[in-house]
């Protein structure tokens, strides 16, 4: 018994053939924008994310830690986002 999909259900067939578009038996890129990885680690286990080094602040907070004070801010200006604050 097999429960997994061919693709996301925002996958359309008119996505095969752009540029900013992928589908594979390993990931899904839709747009440019969207992205899935098929998760193959056993069950209980976490996913490996590893992200390229970069001095972008939350690469940066991925590789050494981040605050409890940061993870506030972040959360704040997401769930005020739109309400005229400044971020």
């Amino acid at each position: 018994m097999n429960y997994t999909a061919e693709a996301p259900a925002v996958w359309e067939p008119a996505f095969a053939d752009a540029e900013d578009c992928l589908l594979s038996a390993d990931q899904c890129v839709v747009r440019g924008q969207h992205y899935f990885v098929v998760h193959t680690r056993p069950v209980g286990e976490r996913p490996f994310v590893e992200l390229k080094p970069t001095d972008h602040p939350l690469a940066v907070e991925q590789r050494t830690g981040i605050s409890p004070e940061r993870v506030r801010e972040i959360a704040s200006a997401l769930l005020h986002a739109g309400d005229g604050e400044p971020r």
